[in-house]
């Protein structure tokens, strides 16, 4: 994707300090501060497992070593967000990532890995093998895996994701943007730098140097006047008596109004692309404002139900999912609450059957090991009525 697709990165701040070298800049700026966005809001998002329980025959959600990996700590040196942070980062600027396994220590659970470069297969309908893998560390520390990784053999997972709206509509309108970025800029650099006119009356005469009192050239004279003009510090200019000297642009200079209209267009459209709502691109977004609630729905859903696919498909066996087992984001976190303004909703939903512990695992908080806290209480009357309404006397 245009810049991204150039260089390896692993977090945005890296996009925007090597950016300055290229064309596109600012569209590469408000890209990755969208991308920034969308990937912090997942990464922070807990990802619950849930499982077949066989004394209950129902599902329920467990921390299990799985869950460990996901969440705290998938290897010795990595943590789980910056893992999913940089997961989505590269879902969104390259449309794939490889996470491989490894086995240290006889761990119930491997080791996993983000890959930051691979060599895939071309196979189409056998499970495709990696190799040549390079996982990078925190402070830019490569390790080379020299084995090789088959997705059929349950030996890494293979995240994909489809952003070619993105992709084609970004490249066509940085190309645009760039074109008129360089427009505005000459027109400023044009209107803000002084033009003189030296007017000489009739023939050229001698000139003197009024310093050395020697005759000095016409070429040379221009320079030493050109010199002083545009002399950042306070001069003085001699001129000779038959010459004029005119500023032909007084009064016209233009201010950067032109730049931040441009950049704020760059930044709308590019927000626009990615689905994110404008008050949270910018962050002015209001109480009132549901832009996190869109920003969830249009931007981050799709990005983490693919994510969701993959981990069930690679982590979960068939028998196993059809029963219901999964592996899913916990959404009802990713909305910041304030608990002391949601006292209604919750006596709502707790008359409407709702446990105590189901309402902690939404607020992501711990549950309470009591008997009643896992109890069902339905206040409200839902009871069927049968046989309708009775007219008044019978």
């Amino acid at each position: 994707m245009g810049i991204f697709e150039k260089k390896t990165l692993d977090e945005w701040v890296d996009v925007i300090k090597k950016a300055f070298t290229e064309e596109n800049y600012i569209t590469a700026i408000c890209e990755a501060h969208a991308i920034d966005i969308i990937s912090r809001m997942i990464a922070s998002t807990e990802l619950q497992v849930h499982r077949y329980n066989k004394e209950t025959k129902k599902i329920e959600e467990k921390k299990d070593k799985v869950y460990y990996r996901l969440n705290v700590k998938p290897n010795v040196n990595e943590n789980g967000t910056n893992l999913k942070n940089k997961l989505v980062i590269q879902l969104l600027t390259k449309g794939k990532a490889l996470i491989v396994f490894e086995k240290k220590r006889n761990l119930p659970v491997h080791y996993m890995f983000l890959a930051k470069t691979y060599e895939c297969s071309n196979h189409v309908v056998d499970g495709k093998i990696f190799k040549n893998v390079v996982i990078e560390d925190e402070e830019g520390n490569t390790h080379e895996f020299k084995r090789e990784f088959k997705l059929d053999k349950g030996e890494c997972l293979y995240f994909t994701y489809n952003n070619k709206k993105v992709t084609t509509s970004m490249e066509s309108f940085k190309k645009t943007a760039s074109k008129i970025l360089n427009i505005t800029d000459k027109s400023y650099k044009a209107s803000n730098v002084n033009k003189w006119r030296l007017k000489n009356p009739g023939g050229q005469p001698t000139m003197i140097d009024a310093e050395t009192n020697k005759e000095i050239s016409y070429k040379d004279y221009k320079e030493k006047i050109t010199e002083g003009l545009l002399d950042e510090d306070e001069s003085i200019i001699l001129l000779s008596a038959a010459f004029d000297l005119y500023l032909l642009n007084k009064d016209k200079s233009k201010d950067l109004s032109d730049h931040e209209k441009q950049v704020k267009e760059i930044g709308d459209k590019t927000a626009m692309m990615y689905d994110i709502p404008l008050d949270v691109y910018y962050g002015n977004k209001t109480e009132k404002s549901n832009g996190n609630s869109d920003l969830i729905t249009f931007a981050c859903n799709p990005i983490m139900k693919s994510i969701e696919n993959t981990l069930d498909g690679g982590l979960i066996d068939e028998e196993d999912f059809i029963k219901g087992e999964q592996i899913r984001f916990n959404r009802f976190c990713m909305q910041h609450l304030d608990i002391t303004s949601l006292g209604t909703s919750l006596d709502k939903l707790t008359s409407i059957g709702f446990s105590f512990n189901q309402i902690c695992r939404m607020l992501n908080l711990p549950e309470i090991d009591e008997d009643w806290a896992n109890e069902h209480h339905v206040t409200k009357n839902y009871a069927d009525v049968k046989g309708g309404a009775k007219e008044d006397g019978e």
